[in-house]
């Protein structure tokens, strides 16, 4: 029986999220990104009606026990793996493959202007190839159909509009920043949306007894710049050396079942190594932060000089 497997993929990640200079417009972006292939997937499968395998994104182990080309007839969709800034979904039938694009391009034009979402797909037959093959092809084939796309700029202003102050682009509201107002376009009116849930998210990084004494700041000059002082920051991506190796290794793996046990459970693995490593870095500057308001004899509150966001990437000050 021929099903359609499809991957979903965030393009020009980077440009999107720092095409603005304000702190709380990155993290807004980041927090859209990471949605986009986590929790708006799930949603998207339920909005097109889809019966299917997750439960919940965020859980330790998010899926429902078999596997919609064995035994779990009932499924019309199957979420192989699912994070990182990407998902890989097995569809009964290409109409299932279809519905859920749609639901999926249209959630994230209309919350994420100007985000690059990449879609594609390929039938695939339990009988002619393992899935860890078809995934491999499936993911070549999406490189070389992204290299060979055009440009794509946005559409620009028509007649008389105002310009977004941090994009260039056609304004589409006038919002306060800080003690100014600014016209913003729809993409950084989204981030800036977006980014109170993003907060609510992070915060979850610090313990119940330390969320009222700290804070993960929203603007750069809160990132432990002194008065007066010059600064630097640096973004650091937490990033595994050989997880491309380790990811084809487990492709060749020629067990469809087998398959996808392996890859959930390496992509669950390196998702909680990374909650754990930035809870750890959390942990220690809230340390020292207690150590030094403690020398200094004032009361440990203020913002920590770090601001995670969804996709293991980090701000933090140079000294």
């Amino acid at each position: 029986m021929t099903h359609t497997l499809l991957t979903v993929e965030c393009g020009s990640i980077q440009s999107y999220i720092f095409s603005s200079n304000r702190l709380l417009e990155n993290v807004g972006a980041s927090y859209l990104v990471a949605q986009a292939t986590e929790g708006w997937i799930l949603e998207a499968l339920s909005e097109a009606k889809l019966s299917h395998n997750m439960i919940d994104p965020k859980a330790a182990n998010p899926f429902a026990d078999g596997h919609l080309f064995e035994d779990r007839t009932d499924w019309q969709a199957e979420v192989i793996y699912i994070g990182g800034g990407n998902a890989v979904i097995l569809f009964r039938d290409e109409g299932g493959a279809r519905a859920f694009t749609e639901q999926l391009s249209k959630k994230a034009l209309l919350k994420a202007p100007n985000l690059r979402l990449q879609v594609h797909s390929l039938s695939w037959d339990k009988a002619h190839m393992p899935l860890g093959k078809a995934v491999g092809k499936l993911r070549k084939t999406m490189k070389a159909a992204v290299s060979r796309q055009p440009a794509s700029p946005p559409l620009l202003g028509l007649g008389v509009t105002a310009v977004c102050q941090e994009t260039g682009l056609p304004a589409a509201e006038l919002v306060r920043v800080g003690d100014d107002r600014r016209y913003v376009s729809a993409e950084i009116l989204a981030k800036r949306n977006a980014a109170e849930e993003a907060k609510r998210e992070l915060r979850k990084l610090l313990s119940e007894d330390r969320r009222d004494s700290h804070e993960f700041p929203d603007d750069l000059d809160d990132l432990g710049r002194s008065e007066g002082a010059r600064s630097y920051i640096a973004i650091v991506h937490a990033d595994g050396n050989s997880i491309g190796e380790i990811i084809s290794e487990i492709g060749e793996e020629t067990d469809s079942k087998r398959y996808v046990e392996r890859i959930r459970a390496f992509s669950q693995a390196v998702k909680h190594i990374s909650l754990k490593a930035m809870q750890a870095v959390v942990d220690l500057l809230v340390q020292k932060s207690i150590e030094s308001t403690a020398i200094q004899g004032t009361s440990a509150t203020g913002n920590l000089e770090f601001r995670p966001d969804d996709n293991q990437r980090t701000l933090l000050p140079i000294r």
